[in-house]
């Protein structure tokens, strides 16, 4: 007897690949976006600004697929977007303060953790001014198409994978437009002090990986959940033309559902139909039924 594909199952890799992409994009952006604004040092933005921005996106991406709410409903995710925020704007001022101090003065360490302790102070505080208009534009840019993909979640499988789809595509889209808007805001550069030329040239690498890794990311994300809905819908396909062995589908209240028919040797039950997934009219699957079976008789 043929196996269900393993794309009948839910597709746990989309959702690792498009956290990587949402972080990775995130954080090529908001690099970007600090290159274009504030010119000196255009590269070393990718490590002062983009390396903590990565860390903290990925666990916005991670907690935004968190399912449980609060008694009014919004997911407790979201809620965290704020203390996410002000935390990657306290690593970022935090790094570039103490970078700023070991430059001064290279031989003295309590400068450079005075300097990051300080920075993230204020990046914190009064750094409101510049991370809570980052944290309403990356709610609007990269917020609605996950809102999007969670509520088509909630139709199964298919839209869990089709809003896999577009967040995976907005992803790789916005980390192609950071690498450009980063390349198109480099100038001449003051790279005097020793350090910032090394840190830049770190920060002009990890900003290409950045940016490479949300496109790749994002790209095979949505690659992936296309051939598992063709590769399902020709499962579907062939089980309905008779061409799978221990497999039909059968219409229900629901819509279809495909069933698993195992024969079996008594003289009064002629097989045991076990419901497996739940169709919609076009052949998508929606839901796994659960601990579903039914006998047949002779």
């Amino acid at each position: 007897m043929e196996e269900v594909p393993v794309v009948f199952r839910s597709p746990r890799a989309l959702r690792v690949l498009n956290v990587t992409a949402v972080a990775a994009s995130v954080a090529a952006c908001t690099t970007a976006a600090f290159m274009y604004l504030l010119k000196p040092h255009e590269w070393t933005w990718a490590i002062v600004a983009g390396l903590p921005t990565a860390f903290c996106a990925a666990l916005w991406a991670v907690c935004l697929r968190w399912r449980k709410t609060t008694k009014t409903g919004v997911r407790y995710g979201w809620l965290l977007s704020v203390p996410l925020a002000a935390l990657n704007s306290a690593l970022s001022g935090g790094a570039f303060l103490a970078f700023d101090a070991f430059r001064s003065d290279a031989d003295s360490a309590g400068n450079t953790m005075g300097g990051f302790v300080g920075g993230a102070l204020l990046g914190a505080t009064f750094g409101v001014v510049v991370w809570l208009p980052a944290l309403l534009s990356v709610l609007a840019i990269f917020g609605i198409p996950i809102a999007r993909a969670q509520k088509m979640a909630r139709l199964g499988i298919a839209g869990e994978e089709r809003g896999e789809v577009l967040v995976g595509v907005v992803s790789a889209v916005l980390g192609a437009l950071a690498i450009a808007i980063a390349w198109s805001a480099i100038g001449t550069g003051d790279y005097t002090p020793y350090l910032w030329r090394v840190v830049s040239s770190a920060g002009r690498v990890f900003m290409h990986v950045l940016a490479l890794v949300a496109v790749a990311s994002g790209a095979t994300a949505s690659w992936i959940a296309l051939v598992r809905e063709a590769r399902r819908r020709r499962f579907v396909e062939r089980v309905e033309a008779s061409e799978v062995p221990g497999f039909r589908v059968e219409k229900s209240a629901v819509g279809k559902v495909l069933l698993r028919v195992a024969p079996v040797a008594h003289y009064r039950v002629a097989d045991v139909a076990e419901e497996l997934f739940e169709l919609d009219d076009t052949g998508r699957v929606t839901h796994e039924v659960q601990g579903a079976s039914r006998s047949q008789s002779a």
